[in-house]
């Protein structure tokens, strides 16, 4: 609590909106991008903003201060976070966690395929990738929000 009370509230419209930015960044912390390039890491610093959490945190908090605050501005606070978020990631070299968990998804599905690839009937590859394609395309039908 010690963090929200230190923040600096003229910011903010209510706790609420502050909560939810804080929140948001922790959020942002948490979902690093595991399957970052050795070659885009370019220095130490970077090096420890991937592998340390803490830092990384300390990292995004300090770059918070120069971008726009979180507003609700009627929408939900699914949907202000979301936007948040984006809108961080774009003017930080944060990455962006959508990106990151889609890496991930094509990563692991990249994995499994390779492994099973010897078991799938030579007709059923066709079906098999249009139905792994449909996954990424449409989340009303597959209710995978974090894919899109």
């Amino acid at each position: 609590m010690g963090v929200l009370q230190k923040a600096p509230r003229k910011r903010y419209n209510s706790q609420r909106e502050l909560a939810l930015s804080f929140l948001a960044l922790v959020d942002l912390a948490f979902l690093n991008d595991p399957f970052i390039k050795e070659s885009e890491i370019y220095d130490i610093d970077d090096h420890y903003e991937n592998s340390s959490l803490p830092y990384r945190f300390g990292k995004i908090v300090y770059r918070a201060q120069g971008i726009s605050p979180l507003q609700l501005n009627g929408m939900t606070d699914e949907e202000a976070v979301v936007a948040y978020q984006d809108s961080f990631c774009k003017s930080t070299p944060t990455p962006n966690p959508v990106k990151g968990l889609k890496r991930m998804a094509v990563r692991l599905i990249g994995i499994l395929t390779m492994d099973l690839l010897p078991f799938i009937p030579e007709n059923a590859t066709k079906k098999t990738e249009r139905l792994m394609i449909s996954l990424f395309e449409d989340e009303n039908k597959t209710g995978m929000q974090l894919m899109s």
